[in-house]
């Protein structure tokens, strides 16, 4: 799915994208108190006693509580919105290049993005059981190296693109307002991608300028001109 969407291309500052996660993290944890309620509700019709399979355990961790969370990401940010409820809610929007974000490159996002959580599940079920509990550190550091280089990669980087933005081609930018920060107005706030590249306006100072960069100015107001 690609098109234009109508942002601004800024990207997006920081305590907006706090907000939208910690809306989007609500909405995972209502899910997995939905799942918690289903769960005392059949416990007594199981079967009890027994050894737990451990591959058994890791698929019914991934089918209920990973893979859902992975289709209501990647859903919401492919469709026509291009944001999950919490970006919509402090208005960013996922895209690349700068058409709407193909499904493909969305659903490569997420899977990267909660790629550190399925693997603390992973180790999680491992200690429960006492099974390949060397296997479950081994998880465990990954996944910490995993979302630490993601947080790194994100404060480092310009566009605030994380690890998964770069694996995907993509960054999260505003919608309808602008940045505070003070940004070069006629950088590019997409990163490279393969998607054919489409034409954008421009004013005749970002065609005619030359490659230093220009800050923006802030306006004056008329009443400080009287």
């Amino acid at each position: 799915m690609t098109g234009q969407v109508d942002a601004d291309g800024t990207p997006a500052p920081w305590p907006a994208r706090v907000v939208a996660s910690l809306i989007d993290y609500l909405v995972i944890v209502a899910w997995l108190l939905v799942l918690t309620g289903l769960g005392l509700v059949i416990r007594p019709f199981m079967p009890s006693g027994g050894p737990l399979n451990l591959v058994l355990v890791d698929v019914v961790i991934l089918l209920f509580t990973v893979l859902p969370v992975w289709l209501y990401l990647t859903i919401s940010e492919a469709a026509a919105a291009s944001a999950t409820l919490g970006k919509r809610v402090r208005r960013l929007v996922v895209q690349s290049n700068p058409n709407r974000a193909h499904v493909a490159a969305i659903a490569l996002r997420n899977a990267v993005k909660l790629l550190p959580w399925q693997l603390a599940h992973l180790a999680v079920s491992r200690f429960i059981l006492d099974e390949q509990v060397g296997v479950a550190v081994a998880l465990d550091i990954v996944a910490v190296a995993l979302a630490l280089v993601t947080v790194l990669m994100a404060a480092l980087d310009r566009r605030r693109r994380a690890l998964h933005d770069r694996v995907a081609g993509t960054v999260v930018v505003a919608t309808g307002r602008h940045n505070p920060e003070t940004l070069d107005p006629c950088a590019s706030p997409w990163p490279s991608s393969p998607l054919p590249p489409i034409r954008r306006r421009t004013s005749s100072s970002c065609s005619n300028r030359s490659d230093a960069p220009q800050l923006r100015q802030p306006r004056s107001s008329s009443f400080l001109k009287r």
